[in-house]
């Protein structure tokens, strides 16, 4: 983002991606925390990752709030958390 091109809570599609692009890992990077913490929190038997669920979406895009005041980004950042913190999940999965 060029600085002064977009008010920061409602980027332009251009910045948009490119913040996006930037900040991306980070949330990748939280969503590694997530799994770790629920992983050793986990008492149940390991179940998927729930995608669609209203709960998961709440704690994402809690975990990257802070980012950025523009709505979309947090939404897009969210959605990638999900979607990496699921991929992880899958990947730990104890074998049986």
């Amino acid at each position: 983002m060029i600085t002064g091109c977009c008010d920061s809570a409602a980027l332009c599609d251009t910045c948009l991606g490119a913040i996006f692009a930037t900040l991306r890992g980070v949330a990748m990077c939280r969503a590694d925390t997530w799994v770790s913490e629920l992983a050793i929190r986990r008492r149940a038997p390991w179940v998927p990752w729930p995608l669609d669920s209203v709960k998961v979406r709440q704690h994402a895009v809690g975990r990257v709030v802070d980012l950025s005041r523009d709505l979309r980004l947090r939404d897009l950042l969210a959605t990638e958390l999900i979607s990496w913190a699921a991929k992880q999940w899958d990947a730990a999965r104890p074998i049986a």
